[in-house]
């Protein structure tokens, strides 16, 4: 939904800013603010920077962590409560009442489906599984030493001689081939194609945990979880994978070039893969007896406590909710024990009982355990993002059917410059380093930040 939608919104108020230059001359403007669905009030403030409709400045916010960059109808999230809802509803009725094509279904259409529009999506997904050669080429020519996302982005890069923008959203059948293959190939093993004759998760499990022959036994614990784990990653409003899907998008980049690049976002640690790094963590601390000292480590700044806190919830993590009660039946399923499972808990015991933790609002959020339920299916660590960007699929796929069906403008963020203002230029043979008062080469600019002005 474009920059103009928000005026559909019902109206809350006004907003009036006054800016008092350093001369001491005044200017105020007023704007309109509108109310959302849910969340907080929304003031409108396009043309700020205008010297004569608006106050001739610019706002700063790094991470645009209090900035709306779009008007959207299909995820909501309320960070202080624990709140995330796909299309209204909550995902903890989704995960546990639907599947993950029926969300996928919904985060595209709207509505959650019928019969009827189930089995059709369900057979267009079904039969669209199977992914070009030189797609699959891309992945066998890829080395030991490749990252996984790296690849998949390349991958799926190459799918873009295939699918044009009318039909991205069968990247939702392919995206299974393409990381299955990945996994397979890093194992030694042969690809699998896919059986449109399966359900899509155990068909992905299959792609992934057949044998060379592709024999499989099916394990409908693993794959009820794995359904469930899907379903949380569907969408999660506006990350930073989806900023840059909708900015790439406003510069006119194909749909299948802006899932590139979402992809090359989300193999970022600081955003997906931070179950690797809990993992690791739980692999550093070692015993349930060593947790004190770890967290005595983490208040005096010498550790990190991974897999708690979020940028936008300040309570429990919904999803985190669902997955802790469906870690015990992932390895069961699996027949297996994994002893990080009680350093995790006894982890999350004592920093949920603890003043420090609790007043910085540091709660287990997704990633605390489903790296250990991906473990316990057999997955290897250096692959959990590419499950992650597999849920994300039909999240990408609906915002950008939602920014196509009312663009914004090309994505232009400002900047506050703090750097050299005009000098005069210096011939080469009089240059010395730090001409000017300037650094040496590779220091930083005459200022350190941004200071009143």
């Amino acid at each position: 939904m474009g920059s103009k939608s928000i005026a559909s919104a019902p109206a809350a108020g006004t907003l009036t800013i006054t800016y008092t230059d350093a001369t001491g001359q005044s200017k105020t403007v007023t704007r309109p603010v509108y109310q959302p669905t849910n969340g907080f009030p929304v003031g409108d403030i396009t043309g700020i920077r205008d010297a004569e409709k608006g106050l001739g400045i610019e706002l700063f916010d790094p991470g645009m962590g209090d900035v709306d960059s779009c008007v959207s109808k299909i995820t909501y999230i309320d960070g202080d409560n624990g709140i995330l809802r796909y299309r209204g509803y909550p995902i903890e009725q989704l995960t546990e009442q639907s599947s993950f094509l029926e969300v996928a279904n919904l985060l595209r259409a709207g509505e959650l489906p019928n019969r009827d529009q189930d089995a059709q999506f369900r057979q267009e997904i079904a039969k669209n599984g199977d992914v070009p050669e030189v797609a699959l080429q891309v992945i066998r020519t890829s080395g030991p030493d490749a990252k996984p996302m790296e690849v998949l982005a390349e991958a799926v890069a190459a799918m873009g001689e295939f699918i044009d923008d009318k039909h991205a959203h069968l990247m939702t059948a392919k995206m299974p081939t393409l990381v299955a293959a990945i996994i397979r190939h890093r194992n030694g093993q042969k690809f699998i194609a896919p059986d449109p004759n399966l359900d899509y998760t155990e068909n992905f499990l299959r792609m992934c945990f057949a044998d060379n022959e592709g024999n499989y036994t099916s394990n409908p614990v693993l794959t009820e979880a794995m359904d469930k784990f899907l379903i949380l990653h569907g969408d999660h409003e506006q990350n930073a994978s989806t900023t840059v899907l909708r900015n790439d998008r406003s510069a006119g980049t194909t749909k299948i070039g802006s899932m590139v690049g979402a992809i090359t976002a989300l193999s970022g640690p600081a955003h997906g893969g931070a179950n690797v790094a809990v993992l690791e963590m739980l692999d550093r601390i070692g015993s349930v007896d060593n947790i004190p000292a770890f967290l005595q480590g983490v208040k005096d700044g010498k550790e990190r406590l991974m897999g708690f806190g979020h940028r936008v919830y300040k309570s429990f993590d919904p999803r985190a909710q669902v997955l802790k009660g469906s870690v015990d039946a992932v390895l069961d399923g699996a027949g297996k024990t994994d002893a990080r499972l009680a350093i995790a808990r006894e982890l999350e015991r004592i920093a949920l009982s603890d003043d420090y933790f609790i007043k910085r609002k540091l709660f287990p959020n997704v990633d605390f355990y489903s790296g250990i339920a991906f473990a316990a299916m057999g997955y290897k660590q250096d692959v959990f993002t590419m499950l992650f960007a597999l849920g994300r699929t039909p999240g990408w796929v609906a915002q950008l059917e939602e920014f196509d069906a009312d663009p914004d403008p090309i994505a232009r963020p400002r900047q506050a410059y703090i750097g050299y203002d005009e000098r005069e230029y210096i011939p080469m043979e009089n240059r010395t380093f730090g001409d000017n008062g300037g650094p040496a080469l590779g220091g930083e600019g005459p200022q350190g930040g941004i200071a009143p002005a």
